[in-house]
């Protein structure tokens, strides 16, 4: 039986496919050894698996990587190869059934798409494919012989389009509803696999062959996609360059001319057609990025041209919608799971300064709705995806973001991960790099009108806390490049009307009472008086932070006025019963009115009688007093700020 811990023999292993009387010659004629080598040919069933699967695969990996010529010839060795290839089809079958590939299993898949085990696998498919040679050349009988190894080359791509679609895509060739032709299909690519070339670094020249079938070229191509591109999905984000051969990037080059006519309205186009457009360009940017100086320096502009075609082509023709029994989203997922692929249209695309940014931005908004749904080490965070690729991807997120056309989840989704992501970057940069604080600064500016979204829903009220939280951790320096600084002798009101229209909410909001009684106020819902607070605290970031808010807000007749009198009800005779929460929206007006009673004199002189300070004082004194301290200790824990200070003066 094999044991990974035995010493590594070798033996041979391989079947003969061809009319079925080839097959019984082959039994005839053959004498004890290779009588005995045809018997124990490996099976595309895999036995049952009593171990771990992955572990018994991994030590399979490692026995067939280390066998030599010599030993594969070895007769006695036999056994082992079987129950080696056995045990690594048998994984191969519980991977196809998998949606997402467990830890575990990450060392067999690096192992099982490595380019050495690769490399190993092709030649013991020459000397096995000799040896079944050597039997059939006494036959006149014309045959193909297909070695353990094409079976086994078939299979893994088939894991290939599995793990780089998430489940959705196995097959390699076009797929037909009818079995017949599927059994053909079937049989095409095992005789396909028979035309690859007898060395793995010769496969790169198949892509660019002019007599290669197209089987035989797909074949090739999702071999090399899964060992340099896929491969690099499940390892370290850092892997030193492994001398992926110059032939390779040469080759890709020339597969890239091949779409120089790319026919972008076919009447019918096949999944399997999409795939390989997304693997070529997966290769391209893989190869491109290993070399400083590209081969095809020359004609980049031409082939980056071809690129964006063929995405464009994906990203018509594949749904976005990735649920996972939606295969037409296979060739998408394909680019959004590769992250070398976004970070080079991040990188060349991202600020949406030419004709191809449409395409990177779709892309972008398309990838942080599918890959903030998955944080793992197969998928890695979004931020770690983003900061690795910084500051070009998070200036490419600054263009995917609307003007708010209303509250659907796929917006709001969007507009949420990329706060997320902006909040994390924030925290991780150095204050004062000019680099990101200019990028974040425009981001607090794009994302504020949102705050002023009508709809109050469950989507709405988390996004307006999302972004509170994003102003703050931001930090005064950036919301006063964002908003102007107050301190400015002469200042400018950046973002004025923004400033001005949540003024506006706030005040429609306070004078939706009854305007005969303004003592009597519907009463808020919940999500209404979340929206009052979202307002009010955003309202109080752009206060403490010195920004030119403070101005707009004494520039204003009527807010103050109409702040005041709402605000100085009891519980029992405002829209809102509840004294919690009527105390902590009071503790947000308080730190607004103090806030712009400190920096009023930086503001504006000449708007001195815009602040009703009797009121003030009368409004600070009334609240303080009816609530003892509850108020003011509420106040002080309010985002961390010092704002109550102010009001001691």
């Amino acid at each position: 039986m094999f044991n990974s811990t035995s010493p590594l023999l070798d033996g041979t292993q391989t079947e003969s496919e061809s009319e079925a009387e080839v097959i019984d010659n082959i039994q005839t004629q053959s004498s004890g050894v290779h009588e005995h080598y045809l018997h124990n040919c490996p099976s595309l069933r895999p036995p049952p698996i009593e171990r771990d699967a992955s572990e018994m695969c991994l030590a399979s990996l490692k026995f067939l990587k280390n066998l030599s010529e010599e030993e594969a010839c070895d007769p006695r060795a036999h056994s082992y190869i079987v129950e080696a290839v056995d045990y690594i089809t048998g994984f191969m079958d519980t991977l196809l059934s998998w949606e997402q590939v467990p830890d575990c299993s990450f060392a067999s898949i690096i192992e099982l798409l490595g380019p050495a085990f690769l490399a190993r696998l092709f030649n013991l498919r020459s000397v096995f494919r000799r040896l079944a040679t050597n039997e059939l050349a006494q036959q006149e009988t014309n045959s193909t012989v297909i070695c353990w190894a094409d079976e086994l080359i078939v299979k893994l791509c088939a894991c290939i389009l599995h793990l780089a679609t998430n489940g959705r895509m196995q097959d390699i060739h076009k797929i037909s509803g009818i079995q017949s032709i599927k059994a053909m299909q079937g049989n095409e690519a095992r005789r396909s696999a028979t035309q690859l070339p007898v060395h793995f670094n010769e496969l790169a020249n198949i892509l660019s062959s002019k007599t290669a079938s197209p089987t035989t070229t797909r074949i090739a191509l999702i071999v090399l996609y899964g060992a340099y591109a896929l491969r690099e999905q499940f390892q370290a984000p850092i892997v030193a360059y492994d001398g992926k051969a110059d032939i390779l990037a040469a080759a890709v080059y020339r597969h890239i001319a091949k779409h120089t006519v790319v026919n972008t309205s076919p009447a019918a186009i096949y999944l399997s057609v999409l795939a390989e457009h997304a693997m070529t360009i997966s290769l391209y940017i893989h190869c491109n990025s290993r070399h400083n100086d590209p081969l095809d320096a020359p004609f980049a502009c031409h082939h980056e041209h071809i690129l964006i075609e063929l995405t464009d082509l994906i990203l018509d023709h594949c749904p976005d919608e990735f649920t996972s029994s939606n295969s037409s989203s296979g060739p998408l997922l394909m680019l959004l799971n590769d992250l070398e692929i976004m970070r080079w249209f991040w990188e060349r695309w991202g600020d949406g300064s030419t004709s191809a940014a449409s395409t990177a931005l779709q892309l972008t908004r398309l990838w942080i709705q599918h890959y903030g749904r998955r944080e793992d080490e197969y998928h890695r965070t979004q931020f770690d995806v983003l900061w690795a690729a910084a500051p070009c991807s998070f200036q490419a997120l600054l263009h995917v973001l609307d003007i708010p056309s209303g509250s659907t989840l796929n917006e709001i989704s969007i507009i949420e991960h990329a706060c997320d992501a902006y909040i994390q970057l924030a925290k991780r940069v150095t204050p004062g790099d000019l680099r990101y604080d200019n990028v974040l600064a425009e981001f607090c500016k794009k994302i504020h009108p949102y705050v002023l979204i009508q709809d109050d829903n469950k989507c709405t009220t988390n996004l307006r806390e999302v972004i509170v939280e994003l102003l703050i951790t931001v930090g005064p320096d950036v919301l006063r490049i964002a908003y102007g600084d107050a301190a400015k002798t002469e200042f400018r009101w950046n973002n004025r009307g923004i400033v001005e229209q949540t003024l506006q909410d706030i005040a429609g909001m306070i004078a939706g009472g009854s305007e005969d009684k303004p003592d009597v106020q519907a009463g808020w819902n919940e999500r209404q008086t979340l929206r009052m607070k979202h307002l009010l605290d955003t309202l109080v970031v752009l206060l403490h932070a010195k920004t030119c808010a403070a101005s707009a807000v004494v520039a204003s007749t009527t807010f103050i006025p109409t702040l005041i009198p709402w605000v100085s009800r009891q519980p029992g005779k405002g829209p809102i019963s509840d004294t919690t929460d009527w105390n902590t929206l009071r503790s947000s007006v308080l730190m607004i009115l103090g806030l712009t009673n400190s920096q009023f004199k930086i503001c504006c002189s000449v708007l001195t009688k815009r602040l009703p300070e009797f009121d003030l004082d009368v409004f600070v004194n009334t609240v303080l007093d009816s609530d003892k301290l509850t108020l003011s200790e509420t106040c002080k824990s309010r985002t961390n700020m010092s704002a109550c200070g102010d009001l001691d003066d």
